[in-house]
């Protein structure tokens, strides 16, 4: 029995020269705590709350994108326009588009089409 009594004073005398050494630790550098408080209270949600840095990033990356197709669109946009007002000032323009752009014809006429070759790959091993 008295070795086990010798245990529990050899446990206890460890745990107070543990907290000792913490606590001489803690006086020596007091500002830790501000930092632990800082980052607990600012670093935190800045980091993972609803506004947080990843998120900003990932709006602002939508944001981007969608500015981008807001003005491809706008492109577009003007030239259909174009297109429309040369189309209503001109009856040949509907002539015009619905030949070129539809392949439409007259019920007397042939069209032929005309397209250009692919490029074939060429082939670096010839036997």
């Amino acid at each position: 029995m008295n070795n086990f009594e010798d245990n529990i004073k050899n446990s206890d005398t460890e745990k107070i020269t543990y907290y000792r050494r913490i606590s001489i630790w803690w006086k020596k550098h007091p500002w830790i705590k501000y930092a632990a408080a800082f980052v607990i209270v600012f670093m935190i949600p800045y980091l993972f709350g609803e506004s947080s840095v990843f998120r900003q990033i990932k709006y602002s990356n939508r944001i981007s994108h969608l500015r981008k197709e807001i003005r491809q669109t706008e492109n577009h946009f003007k030239e259909d326009s174009v297109r429309l007002e040369e189309i209503r000032a001109d009856k040949d323009g509907v002539e015009h588009t619905a030949r070129e752009q539809y392949l439409m014809k007259s019920p007397d006429e042939v069209i032929f089409l005309i397209k250009d070759k692919e490029p074939q790959p060429e082939e670096d091993e010839k036997k």
